[in-house]
C-alpha cells in the first residue's frame, strides 16, 4: 500500500511540473500574439507624401519594407530644454544607440521638441516603442513611434518661426515649449516664453539651404525665367 502511494507521488510530481511548464508556455505564446511587434507608421511625413503623389494608404504600403528593416524611432512631445544626455539615459536600457538626431528650430538652431534615435538593432527599437511610449521624460509624457530613418532634411522644424507645426497652431500655454503657439502669440502680441540661457544652440549644425523658386520675367519672352 505504501509502495503504491510512493509510486503515485513519484508519478504525479513530474506530471505536475510538466503541467506548470505547459501553462507558462501557453501564456507566453498568447502574449506574443497579443502584442503586435510589427513596425507600423503612426506618423506620415506630409512633405514626403506630397512628393510621392500617392494616396496615404499606398504611400504607407510602399514604405513598409523600409520600416521592417528600420532601427530608428521618432520621439515627440519633448521639452525644448531636454538634452541629448537625458535622451540617451532614458533609451539606453532598450539597447545600444548608434546615433541621436535632435530636431532643431530652423531659425534659432535650438531644440524644438522632437528627436530621432537610431539603435544598433531593430529589436532595441521595438523595445523602445513598446515600453517607452507614454513614459515621463523631463516631466513630460513622450511619444515613441517607428520611423523609416532620418536624413539631414528631417531634423528641422517646418512650422511658423522655424519650429514644429503643432507649436504654431496650438492655443494652450506650454512652458516647456515656448509658451503659447506662435499664431496665438501674434494675435495677443506677446513674446516667446523661453529661458534663453537654458536653450542649447546647435551652432555647429549647418542650417538648411532653401531653393528659391523661379519666376517668369515680366515682359519680353515669356519662356525666360529668373531667380528671386
Amino acid at each position: 500500500m505504501s509502495c503504491g502511494a510512493r509510486d503515485t507521488h513519484s508519478f504525479c510530481f513530474p506530471f505536475f511540473l510538466f503541467l506548470i511548464f505547459s501553462l507558462f508556455s501557453s501564456f507566453f505564446s498568447m502574449a506574443h500574439f497579443l502584442v503586435n511587434t510589427r513596425p507600423t507608421a503612426d506618423y506620415v511625413d506630409r512633405r514626403e507624401l506630397l512628393r510621392s503623389r500617392l494616396d496615404e494608404g499606398e504611400f504607407k504600403k510602399r514604405r513598409q519594407p523600409l520600416l521592417n528593416r528600420s532601427a530608428t524611432v521618432y520621439v515627440g512631445n519633448l521639452s525644448f530644454y531636454t538634452s541629448e544626455e537625458q535622451l540617451r539615459i532614458h533609451f539606453l536600457p532598450c539597447g545600444p544607440i548608434r546615433d541621436l538626431v535632435m530636431g532643431l528650430n530652423e531659425q534659432s538652431r535650438t531644440p524644438c521638441g522632437f528627436s530621432f534615435i537610431v539603435f544598433e538593432t531593430t529589436e532595441a527599437a521595438a523595445m523602445a516603442v513598446l515600453n517607452l511610449s507614454g513614459t515621463l521624460l523631463d516631466d513630460r509624457v513622450i511619444r515613441v513611434s517607428w520611423d523609416v530613418g532620418c536624413d539631414p532634411t528631417r531634423r528641422w522644424g517646418r512650422g511658423a518661426e522655424g519650429g514644429q507645426v503643432v507649436d504654431a497652431v496650438r492655443h494652450n500655454l506650454d512652458e516647456g515649449r515656448g509658451g503659447l503657439g506662435s499664431q496665438r502669440r501674434n494675435e495677443l502680441q506677446v513674446g516667446v516664453l523661453t529661458e534663453e540661457e537654458e536653450l542649447l544652440p546647435y551652432t555647429w549644425v549647418t542650417p538648411p539651404v532653401r531653393k528659391r523658386k523661379a519666376q517668369p520675367v515680366s515682359g519680353g519672352d515669356g519662356n525666360k525665367r529668373r531667380r528671386v
